[in-house]
């Protein structure tokens, strides 16, 4: 009778197992994707990522503790895992699409300007429907990162914590992401990208711009501006404009009203040359 209730059990087990190492692989397929190029879409990769096995190691701490996790520390640990998997995004998308690295300080305020100059040449309906999308999108994420956890911590952890093999999987996979923190590029055909220093840099940036008493020793003092550039005298003049010079030309204040002059006859020339400015 326990043979034949094994073999009845045996199916169940199969499928628990499975079920495991997909919710694995899952959350780690969250945390490796790149840039599938030139798109804003992602496709798979196949190396390991650091802040999964994180995960993994802090899911074995709690279930060795605990045993079994509740829904609010489930919930807890799938919105910081979203919140790695948002910044994998933009950390390969922002580099493959723009040619440089994602700036929280200066993209958080440009993003929804470029997202309504790009949908309101569109009827509402497309623009409702691509703001639907997106949201249907997050839950969809949110909701497969909320199973695998729950899977990977009701199944997986429990077996590797009473395995020997697991555990020494696991201290590998440690061992190796730690090396790569360190830089070493050996590590880096078999680990992806990490996330967590992309946010310290973030953090360590918006920490400095908004800590007004380290202006002083950030910034160099600012030159005065208060000529007319009259000593030119008609001399040829190479303008060159930094990426954030209309933003201030023409959001702050102070530089659009004080602007606003040359602004106009600067227009006034160029419509009596008979040329055009787009």
């Amino acid at each position: 009778m326990t043979g034949v209730q094994e073999k009845l059990a045996q199916p169940g087990r199969s499928r628990r197992v499975f079920k495991a190492v997909f919710a694995l692989l899952v959350l780690n397929a969250f945390l490796s994707m790149t840039n599938w190029w030139p798109t804003p879409f992602v496709e798979l990769d196949k190396r390991l990522a650091p802040e999964f096995v994180l995960l993994w190691v802090a899911l074995l701490l709690l279930v060795w503790r605990r045993r079994t996790l509740g829904p609010r520390l489930v919930a807890l640990l799938t919105w910081v895992y979203l919140l790695l998997v948002v910044g994998r995004y933009f950390d390969t998308t922002a580099p493959a699409l723009f040619g440089r690295n994602i700036n929280l300080y200066w993209d958080a305020w440009q993003i929804p300007r470029v997202l309504w100059v790009t949908l309101k040449s569109y009827p509402l309906w497309i623009a409702l429907l691509v703001f639907i999308s997106l949201l249907a999108l997050f839950w969809l994420v949110y909701q497969a990162l909320r199973v695998s956890i729950t899977v990977a911590a009701r199944d997986a952890a429990p077996f590797a914590l009473r395995s020997r093999w697991a555990l020494v999987v696991t201290a590998a996979a440690l061992a190796l992401i730690i090396a790569n923190y360190n830089g070493v590029r050996a590590t880096w055909p078999v680990v992806s990208k990490p996330v967590l220093p992309t946010y310290m840099r973030q953090a360590k940036l918006l920490g400095t711009v908004f800590a007004s008493r380290n202006v002083e020793t950030v910034l160099a003092p600012s030159p005065s501006f208060h000529s007319d550039l009259g000593a030119l005298d008609g001399v040829d003049v190479n303008l060159f404009f930094l990426e954030s010079y209309g933003i201030v030309a023409f959001n702050n204040p102070v530089a659009y009203e004080k602007l606003k002059p040359s602004r106009n006859a600067l227009a006034a020339q160029i419509t009596a040359s008979g040329q055009q400015v787009v």
